[in-house]
């Protein structure tokens, strides 16, 4: 029976405790569990194994990889992954790095920028309104204060399209631009976090054995 699923302190992360009856019983489930998990969830970075007894046991194989370039250091790691892979006993072959995310680029133009009378921070201030929002006021109930956050629809704030008519508003002028005329818009994926081991980027690729 299912124990109980959690996701920690990540929400891209979670686990599942399954209690069986005997020891058969583990063996089949663990090897229907990763069938089932690599089938439906190509994605999906499944480490099924059992729960530990006394000391526990860290990541058997582990190699780390410093460098300054993210995509040269991504370059060897891939390859690291794959020499991994091609070795008999080897499973869970992952970085802790983790995936890649999404996130939404704006190059400002400083020439476009100061022929609109434009600066840094009031595209900074005007983005912010749009997609975190400011607080205007609070509320207060009985004991407690509530912030009131100002910004736009979830429908906005999601599509680049509206984004890039997003008017900027100019602290010098008092007059406001489309932020399309001012900068340039782009979606890149990019790590979602970084690693560093004596002030090097570094990945560290791990894997467990069958």
């Amino acid at each position: 029976n299912l124990g109980g699923i959690a996701t920690g302190g990540s929400p891209e992360y979670g686990f599942a405790l399954f209690h069986t009856t005997g020891h058969r019983e583990l063996e089949e489930l663990m090897g229907r569990l990763e069938r089932y998990c690599n089938a439906t969830f190509p994605d999906l970075q499944t480490s099924v194994r059992r729960l530990g007894n006394g000391p526990p046991v860290d990541i058997p194989v582990a190699v780390r990889v410093s460098g300054r370039d993210v995509d040269v250091l991504f370059g060897l790691v891939d390859r690291l992954k794959e020499k991994l892979r091609s070795i008999p006993g080897t499973k869970n072959v992952e970085d802790n790095w983790g995936a890649r995310t999404k996130k939404l680029r704006v190059k400002v133009s400083e020439a476009r920028a100061r022929r609109a009378g434009v600066t840094n921070q009031d595209v900074a201030t005007s983005l912010r309104a749009v997609l975190d929002g400011f607080q205007s006021t609070q509320y207060r109930e009985e004991d407690k204060v509530i912030p009131i956050t100002v910004r736009s629809v979830a429908a906005d704030r999601q599509d680049v399209g509206k984004l890039e008519g997003l008017s900027i508003y100019s602290s010098a002028t008092g007059r406001s631009v489309p932020l399309r005329q001012v900068a340039d818009i782009e979606v890149a994926w990019e790590p979602s976090k970084v690693l560093r081991y004596n002030r090097y980027k570094t990945v560290t690729v791990r894997c467990r054995k069958e």
